[in-house]
């Protein structure tokens, strides 16, 4: 009998299958290992913010405090410098609370709401009109 050098089709069908496991139990391997450094970056990203944060803040006192100091080294009394400092912080607050308010709106997704809306509305009329249409009996 002569041998059969050829794989058979069964044979072809296990390798492939074999192979294409490999392939998923590999990009399940890396996406375990990006997810896991995902995971290390974000919480470097939030100390590195809570950081950054505190920065900000202690440069804004600072600039507050060398603005009081300025006030002083004009001849302003300390009460006038001090409400100065305050006003200009309430200057600042009120500024950012009303962008605040306007990208509030980009929240609500109003243009898709109302295209939703409208696709409702045209999908009602239209089965109201099917629903007028009734077959003559």
């Amino acid at each position: 009998m002569e041998e059969n050098n050829n794989p058979n089709i069964l044979t072809l069908s296990i390798e492939l299958i074999q192979a294409y496991l490999a392939h998923l139990s590999d990009m399940a391997h890396l996406f375990n290992l990006e997810a896991k450094l995902a995971v290390k970056s974000l919480v470097i990203i939030i100390a590195l913010a809570f950081v950054m944060s505190l920065l900000l803040l202690s440069s804004w006192l600072s600039a507050m405090t060398l603005l009081f100091v300025v006030l002083l080294d004009f001849d302003f009394s300390k009460l006038t410098a001090a409400t100065v400092v305050t006003l200009v912080n309430l200057i600042v607050l009120a500024t950012l609370y009303a962008c605040t308010l306007r990208l509030r709106k980009n929240l609500l997704f109003a243009a898709t709401r109302r295209q939703i809306a409208k696709t409702l509305h045209i999908l009602d009329e239209n089965k109201k009109g099917n629903d007028n249409e009734q077959p003559a009996a």
